[in-house]
């Protein structure tokens, strides 16, 4: 069977406040026939309803627990497979032409395997969230651009890799790197994902022209000690593994 040119994927939790303008904005720029697949991680705030509001022709699938967001992506490009991933969390949305201008960057480097957007804050005159992920000289992962005003953005380019919010990227990069690891509940899955398909030979790039509207931490609740605790040690343990 075919695999489809593209399918997007969106992994959710306690999020029904957000989860209707990041659907929206998929409708509106991907063909009628793309896949839209949705799981849920045992949201007890109406998303599932909410999710068949907004998109009746998702294909949902609920979790009787929240087993993160790695595992979330896992199940869902496990049941469609496709050619390319639009991945986008819930608490973002895409700009008009955003998809396009993604899938055109992707276009001219078939060496890439995947683009990441411009991602700003959602004020009007929103600062960088990022343009892909960069790595420092100590290995630690950084959102480029971020904190900085949209007018400033970097150029497009070769980015180390993509950001967890949104990225379109090639469907051979979740078969042949293993996809995300679902041992890692929440935070650095794409830079673990990244670290090991550039080991492999694989490239990432930035298309600033492509537009998305993130608000940040919007679903995931935590407090700031174990944020800083899970970022800092799924980072160690990508680079370890």
């Amino acid at each position: 069977m075919r695999r489809p040119p593209l399918a997007a994927l969106l992994v959710t939790y306690e999020s029904a406040g957000d989860i209707g303008t990041a659907l929206d904005s998929i409708v509106r720029q991907v063909p009628e026939e793309t896949p839209i697949v949705v799981v849920d991680e045992a949201s007890t705030d109406g998303t599932a309803e909410a999710v068949r509001r907004a998109c009746p022709r998702a294909i949902r699938f609920l979790e009787r627990g929240n087993r993160g967001f790695a595992s979330g992506m896992q199940r869902a490009a496990a049941v469609c497979p496709a050619e390319r991933y639009l991945l986008l969390n819930p608490d973002a949305w895409l700009e008009d032409g955003a998809l396009e201008r993604l899938t055109a960057a992707l276009d001219r480097r078939p060496d890439f395997a995947g683009a990441s957007p411009l991602v700003l804050r959602p004020e009007p005159d929103g600062r960088i969230d990022s343009l892909g992920i960069g790595i420092s000289s100590a290995l630690s992962p950084f959102s480029i651009g971020h904190g900085r005003p949209s007018t400033e953005a970097p150029g497009a380019g070769e980015v180390f890799g993509f950001h967890g919010a949104v990225a379109l990227i090639r469907g051979e990069i979740l078969a042949e790197e293993g996809g995300f690891d679902p041992r890692f509940f929440c935070y650095q899955e794409e830079f673990d994902l990244c670290w090991r398909a550039r080991r492999s030979g694989w490239r990432f790039l930035a298309e600033p022209a492509a537009r998305v509207r993130h608000r940040v931490s919007a679903s995931s609740g935590e407090n700031r000690a174990w944020r800083e605790f899970q970022l800092e040690r799924n980072r160690v343990w990508a680079i370890a593994k």
